[in-house]
Parts: C-alpha cells; sequence; structure tokens
C-alpha cells in the first residue's frame, strides 16, 4: 500500500497550499468507496479524490473531474450536498504520524443564513479506512462506513455518537527511537524479516519506507534481522526521510519494477529498477492509479459496478439489521404491554379521564386521553400480540441478515483480489444467484468459469479458492475427510486446503498454507493474522447461508504473517 504516513504529510501540504479558502462547487460519489469534491480555489477548478478503498486509501487532487458513479444517492452524500457542498474549505489538518487527514468546512444554510461548520475526515488507515461527517461539536453526522459495537466495541462509528480518532498504536517517534529497545526486540526474532522490527517499533513507518531505509543503508530491502549489524544505520535513514518530507523537500515519484508501475512516494524509491519523476506527489499518485487499473483490465466497469451493487446491498442489509434490532429491543417489553393492559383493566380509571397517564398499582402507564380504559387496554393487548410475534420471528430475521451482511464482505473481499477479468465475472454470476446483482450474462449450470488457485510447498499440493463459488467447490467437493481447511480467522477470505493423503503434514509446510491463507484475506495488510485450522470433516455449511459460509470446530490457531507475494503473483 503506497498511501502511508509520509505520502499523508505530503498530500496534506499540497492541498493547505491548493485548495484552502477555495469552495465546494460539487459533490459525487464516483464509485462505492469515494468520495470526489470539485473545488473553485485560486482562480482554477481543482478536483479532490478521496477514497476509503481496502486495497488502496487516497486523497489526492486529480487531473480529472470526479464523475459519478454511484446512482443511487447515500445519506452520507445528501449530508456532503448539504453541508459541504456552497462551503468553503477553512483548513486541511493531518494529527502527527497518522494516515489522517481533516478538512474544516464553513458553509451557510440558504434559508435562514447560519453560519455551519463541519469537518471531512478521511481515515485512509488499510481495511479499516472510512470517510466520516462530524458537526462543531465532534459528533458524526454520518459515515461511508458505520461501525457498530458488534463489529467494535470499542470504538463506533454512527450518527449521533461522538467522534473518538483511532487508538495510538504506542510505537516510538521516528526522532526518539530507543535504539537498546529495538535491539532487545531484533534479538529474539534472528530469521524475521528487518523490515517488520521496523515497522512496529517506529510509528509511522510503513512497510515500503522500511524497505528502503534498509536499502539505503545496506543496499539490501529483505535482509534478515540476524543480517544487520547495526539498526542505527536504517534509523538514521528514516530520520532523514521523515525531515525531508516534513520540511517541505519531497520528490515524488512512481517506481517500476521491470518496467511496471509497484508503487508512489514523496521520496526517491532506490530499492527498485527505476522511476518516474512528478512536480507533485498527487501527480504520480494519479499516475500511477492510472496505470495499474490500465494494467488490470478488469478494474473495469463492470468491476465497478460490482462494487456499487455490493456497497448499496450492504448498506441495505445494515439498515435492516438496526431496523430489526430495534424491533427485537421493542418485542422484549411484551411482557410490560400486557401488564399494562391488565392494570388497566383491574383497576378502575375513573378519575383518570383526560389524563396522559395513570398511576395504577404503583405502576406509571401511558393512556390516549381519547379512549375509554377498555379501550386502552385492548390498544395495549394489540401491541402486546404483535411484540409477542416480533420477538419469535425477528431473531431469525436478524440471523438471516446478519449472514448477508457476512456473504456481501466475502464478495467485497473476492473483488479486491480478483486478478483477471474471468475472476470478476465468476463474482457477477455469484452475485447475480444471490440476487444481489443482475447481469443477462449466465454460465451452463454446473460449470464454473475458473478454477481455484494451485501450488505446491515441498511437494504438498495447496489449493486456494479465489470466490465463495469456490470456496464452496473445494471445500465440499474437492476435499477429503482428513485433508486440512485453512481461514483467516474472523475475516473474509480464501478457503485453503492443504491434500494430506490422511499423512501428517511438517509443521513449516502448514505454516505457508496458513501465510496463503492470511494472504488471500481482507487482513492481508496487516503484520500479523490468527489463521485456522481443522480437518475438513469438522467444516459443515451454513443452513441458509449463501456459497463458502461455514461453521466448523476442532480448530487450532496459529499467527502468521500474510504471504502477500504470493497474492500478488
Amino acid at each position: 500500500m503506497s498511501f502511508d504516513t509520509l505520502t499523508a504529510i505530503a498530500v496534506t501540504q499540497e492541498l493547505e497550499s491548493v485548495i484552502v479558502g477555495g469552495r465546494v462547487q460539487k459533490v459525487v460519489l464516483p464509485d462505492a468507496d469515494s468520495v470526489g469534491f470539485e473545488i473553485y480555489s485560486h482562480r482554477q477548478v481543482h478536483n479532490l479524490i478521496v477514497s476509503a478503498s481496502i486495497s488502496a486509501p487516497r486523497i489526492l487532487l486529480s487531473g480529472r473531474a470526479p464523475r459519478r458513479g454511484v446512482d443511487r444517492g447515500t445519506p452520507l452524500l445528501q449530508l456532503l450536498r448539504k453541508y459541504v457542498r456552497g462551503g468553503r474549505i477553512d483548513s486541511v489538518f493531518q494529527p502527527p504520524l497518522e494516515r489522517i487527514v481533516r478538512l474544516r468546512i464553513t458553509s451557510r444554510d440558504g434559508s435562514s443564513g447560519e453560519i455551519r461548520r463541519v469537518q471531512f475526515i478521511a481515515e485512509l488507515i488499510g481495511r479499516q479506512s472510512n470517510l466520516i461527517l462530524i458537526d462543531d461539536q465532534d459528533r458524526v453526522m454520518d459515515s461511508l462506513k458505520r461501525v457498530n459495537r458488534s463489529m467494535n466495541r470499542h470504538r463506533q462509528i454512527r450518527p449521533q455518537i461522538p467522534y473518538r480518532p483511532p487508538p495510538p498504536l504506542g510505537k516510538q517517534h521516528p526522532a526518539a527511537v530507543d535504539l537498546e529497545l529495538m535491539v532487545q526486540v531484533a534479538a529474539g526474532r534472528p530469521e524475521d524479516a528487518s523490515w517488520r522490527i521496523l515497522v512496529e517499533t517506529v510509528a509511522g513507518v510503513s512497510p515500503l519506507v522500511a524497505r528502503e531505509a534498509l536499502h539505503r543503508s545496506f543496499g539490501r530491502p529483505d535482509l534478515a534481522v540476524s543480517e544487520v549489524t547495526n539498526w542505527k544505520k536504517p534509523l538514521n535513514e528514516l530520520r532523514r526521510m521523515f525531515s525531508a518530507v516534513e520540511s517541505g523537500h519531497i520528490s515524488p515519484v512512481v517506481a517500476l519494477h521491470n518496467g511496471e508501475p509497484i508503487a508512489y512516494a514523496a521520496h526517491k524509491l532506490l530499492q527498485f529498477t527505476g522511476e518516474i519523476e512528478f512536480e507533485s506527489i498527487s501527480e504520480a499518485a494519479d499516475r500511477f492509479y492510472d496505470d495499474v487499473n490500465k494494467d488490470r483490465g478488469f478494474v473495469s466497469r463492470r468491476a465497478e459496478r460490482l462494487r456499487d451493487a455490493i456497497l448499496n446491498r450492504q448498506n441495505l442489509a445494515k439498515r435492516r439489521i438496526a431496523s430489526l434490532e430495534r424491533s427485537l429491543r421493542k418485542a422484549n417489553e411484551a411482557a410490560c404491554l400486557r401488564r399494562a393492559g391488565e392494570l388497566l383493566l383491574a383497576y378502575p380509571a375513573g378519575d383518570q379521564q383526560g389524563a396522559k397517564s395513570a398511576n395504577l398499582g404503583g405502576h406509571e402507564i401511558a393512556i390516549d386521553p381519547t379512549l375509554s380504559p377498555v379501550a386502552n387496554a385492548q390498544s395495549y393487548f394489540r401491541r402486546y400480540r404483535s411484540a409477542k410475534s416480533a420477538a419469535e420471528k425477528v431473531p431469525r430475521l436478524i440471523r438471516k441478515a446478519e449472514l448477508e451482511a457476512v456473504f456481501l464482505n466475502q464478495a467485497q473481499a473476492d473483488l479486491e483480489m480478483a486478478k483477471s477479468e474471468s475472476d470478476v465475472a465468476g463474482l457477477e454470476e455469484i452475485l447475480a444467484d444471490q440476487g444481489v446483482f443482475k447481469t443477462k450474462r449466465r454460465r451452463p449450470k454446473g460449470r464454473m468459469r475458473s478454477r481455484p488457485g494451485e501450488f505446491e510447498v515441498d511437494g504438498w499440493r495447496v489449493l486456494v479458492g479465489r470466490n465463495a463459488a469456490q470456496n464452496d467447490h473445494l471445500t465440499f467437493k474437492m476435499a477429503k475427510p482428513l485433508d486440512l481447511w485453512i481461514h483467516a480467522r474472523g475475516s473474509p477470505g480464501a478457503h485453503v486446503l492443504l491434500s494430506t493423503g490422511g499423512s501428517d503434514v511438517p509443521d513449516d509446510v502448514v505454516l505457508a498454507a496458513a501465510a496463503a491463507a492470511a494472504g488471500f484475506s481482507g487482513a492481508r495488510l496487516s503484520s500479523h493474522v490468527d489463521v485456522d485450522i481443522t480437518e475438513r470433516r469438522n467444516v459443515r455449511r451454513i443452513r441458509g447461508a449463501g456459497p463458502g459460509q461455514v461453521s466448523y470446530r476442532g480448530e487450532r490457531t496459529l499467527r502468521v504473517k500474510p504471504d502477500i507475494d504470493l497474492v500478488l503473483s
């Protein structure tokens, strides 16, 4: 991922000089993960693109006007058009060493003339990326991705609650790293990749930056910990890189590997074989994503339509779950409703006529002053019967909606990891089968468009499902009962199958297969991922769920580093 802390610093500096003081003329949704702003500033029109894509979060000034790609307006878009369109950008701010950019915007209500101040916050932090609008009291107005308590009990992002920034990671500032502590951490992990030590201990350092510091220090970016003789060298290089970018001395480039774009940065990338220089970081980023999308031709209008369909269905599923949860809370009041009806019949309430409440048997009961006690009681009994019926039906409906949300998260991850037009077409058919996407393209029943991925580790065969249908086929058609079934814990991703032939598998082979499962998951950008492993005979389909949704038992869990190289190959 190229959008790291140094990129965020350079982009913030650019936006401060270009769009601060400008007026927002237009707000659109170019795709399901992005917001586009047309801003008039310094007698020019500038196009700001902000994306919370899991695989490519970014904020940049684009050379092309943002087009509307999502047909259906979302609550966030409606609020942006009400509070941001027509407003003036007062400032752009980046919290120190964070991949977060805040735009402070002031607008005026057209009817009342009231001054309104809001903040648009781009949290560009990998799979937790989000776009959030907050008011002048730091309350969330809405966000691209709503986060409720069941998703994250420590930090919710939903309307009307106070906005809380992401918690600090507890790493050391690049200018004040405890060298002795780093040496101690490294001493216990001699076979680990040295760049991981830098990423895990120094704030604001991405894998790309860590590898660059190692290359500048030792001529190689991929050294093992045991090969690093002096940790002071890469730390000094990190300090130089941060100091240069923070002081505005940037050298934006798109790096090339074998002639293909591999990354972009606000500084030179000497670890690669070539690079193209640009005037601004936005130009470099814009060119990089243009080239990547052009080379990956499957990132086409077809894929964009799928992405939009998934997002719209995800928003619908979230609203359905929220509505059902409200119904369930009301259903839990059924006993109280029945008791209120019984009390209204049991106690004379003549002296309460015309009142909006009655104290009966020590209970304060709301009543309709226009109705008689009997009519009020009958109203409570009707509500009781409705609540009782809901209490029986709603939990099943919530479970069904939650399973659909899991399926959609899997589909989103599949689309992010699609490698070819065939992969996208296969996902399109799965979504059409589930009623998420309408298409006239249909494959013959029983025939798969593409086959699961396959590779070997020391002669052991490993299979990888590339989408929900392949996961289902791999697990329930191809696997033998004693084969090892592997999946990233708590994250959408591939079912990985390690064929055992009934024999014991060496630990290093299991680790390699687990790393593949982590790499082919929604958590692939994390430094470490928990991966569950069990025998295929312990895996069962979930009744009523979409393809590839399973339950399992008898698992053991390994914490591994995702094999990103395998995913990208």
